[in-house]
């Protein structure tokens, strides 16, 4: 799911992965993308898993390729609700990614991190 809501002049956009595996994944990326794209926006990007949220390799290969198309619109991004196999995903995502991603526990916390700039 993914929704966007304005924040102290900010747009948020949440892209909530929660109980997704497999196409799913890429067909909330996919939707997230669109969004950005078609309303013109750069945002503020936090990225909801859980522990019934599944990393496929396609999914991998998918933002591999595709991240980097819509990179330059994510003026920041948080991640919460992670799994510690999910963690170790996230710290080779963030080796690749350039240690874009900030892990945090809560909606609230990850608000305080856009609000920084």
């Amino acid at each position: 799911m993914v929704t966007l809501f304005e924040h102290n002049g900010k747009q948020i956009l949440i892209v909530d992965y929660s109980h997704a595996k497999g196409d799913e994944l890429i067909a909330v990326f996919d939707e997230a993308k669109k969004l950005v794209f078609e309303n013109d926006l750069y945002v503020y990007s936090l990225t909801i898993w859980n522990e019934k949220s599944y990393v496929s390799p396609n999914y991998l290969n998918h933002i591999k390729k595709e991240l980097p198309v819509v990179d330059y619109r994510i003026k920041k991004q948080a991640i919460m609700g992670v799994s510690r196999v999910q963690k170790w995903i996230l710290r080779a995502v963030n080796a690749w990614y350039g240690e874009k991603l900030k892990l945090v526990e809560s909606k609230e916390e990850a608000l305080r991190y856009f609000d920084e700039d």
